[in-house]
């Protein structure tokens, strides 16, 4: 059986592999359920059983950012923690839950309310930015195929920071 990492390579290159390389990425609230199926509490653990062969890492908010969240004091769902809330992220984004509570909705675009000269752009080379990235980098790049990812596209990003009627203008 191949290494999770060369079958990935090898299907890249067109070279003989064992079975079709996988990949997948689930809603907390389906991976509750699949750690739930396959008695574990580690989403690494459901990743093996399903035969995932890649490792997704991202780039996280800096040290200093810490976001600012307005929870009501009610929550929505009894099946998985989850609270209606609000959000803002280090990029200035408003972000809501949505009435179920599973996903989020932009309702504050920054770059509606100031020039983009005057918009101060998130430090890339903010300390902590990218530790736990090296951290997982490391640990799953002997085995697996790890691979960036970023939560939002580079057009989902531009139409969060203009609000997407501006955008698409």
């Amino acid at each position: 059986m191949m290494k999770p990492r060369d079958r990935v390579i090898n299907s890249i290159e067109r070279s003989p592999i064992d079975r079709v390389p996988l990949d997948g990425w689930f809603r907390p609230e389906t991976m509750i359920r699949l750690r739930e199926y396959f008695k574990t509490d580690r989403s690494e653990e459901v990743l093996r059983a399903l035969g995932i062969d890649i490792r997704d890492i991202r780039m996280d908010p800096p040290e200093s950012f810490k976001p600012e969240y307005i929870l009501p004091a009610q929550r929505l769902s009894k099946d998985f923690e989850s609270f209606y809330a609000t959000m803002f992220d280090e990029w200035g984004i408003k972000r809501e839950a949505g009435s179920t509570d599973e996903y989020w909705h932009f309702t504050y675009h920054p770059l509606e309310h100031v020039e983009l000269d005057d918009y101060a752009f998130p430090d890339i080379d903010a300390p902590g930015r990218f530790e736990r990235a090296r951290e997982l980098a490391k640990q799953y790049s002997g085995e697996f195929l790890v691979a960036g990812n970023a939560t939002l596209g580079l057009f989902e990003e531009a139409w969060a920071l203009r609000g997407y009627r501006t955008f698409i203008k």
